[in-house]
């Protein structure tokens, strides 16, 4: 048996921890902005792989309206339109469990998240662009005395 505990995620940008996350299995996602390979096909048949050099990476992450995480990221994003420079920002997260991991090379917020209110509280996303970022899954083979026992017993 295998375990998972959203718990055991830590996530920081820029080494601030990121709290008061939005509801739901979406409120992270770290995906590559470009294929890591292509493949051509010549007349012959014959295969080429050509190897991408891009490693960009897209970071989603949803709040909830009340996060304070969402007026630190305001706050970058005014600096970045107002200071007319990079304002750096990176982000990394780390299943202290599973040793699943993300950290991306300083980067930029896309734009400033949408402001939506209502009668009940929203939601708040954030795209954020990173240069480079890296994916690491981890498998350890000893998660814990619990997840070990479960394993033993079948």
């Amino acid at each position: 048996m295998k375990f998972y505990d959203w718990r055991k995620v830590l996530t920081t940008i820029n080494s601030v921890p990121v709290t008061n996350w939005a509801k739901g299995d979406d409120v992270f996602k770290a995906e590559r902005m470009t294929a890591s390979a292509d493949m051509t096909i010549g007349a012959d048949g014959l295969a080429t792989i050509s190897l991408s050099a891009d490693k960009s990476v897209k970071v989603t992450i949803k709040l909830s309206q009340t996060s304070p995480t969402n007026a630190y990221l305001s706050k970058l994003a005014a600096g970045q339109d107002y200071l007319e420079g990079f304002v750096p920002i990176q982000v990394q997260q780390l299943d202290t469990y599973r040793l699943d991991s993300v950290e991306t090379m300083p980067g930029f917020i896309e734009k400033p998240a949408d402001l939506s209110r209502g009668e009940k509280a929203n939601d708040v996303e954030w795209v954020l662009i990173f240069p480079q970022g890296t994916f690491i899954l981890g498998d350890p083979p000893f998660t814990g005395l619990p997840t070990s026992l479960a394993e033993a017993l079948g």
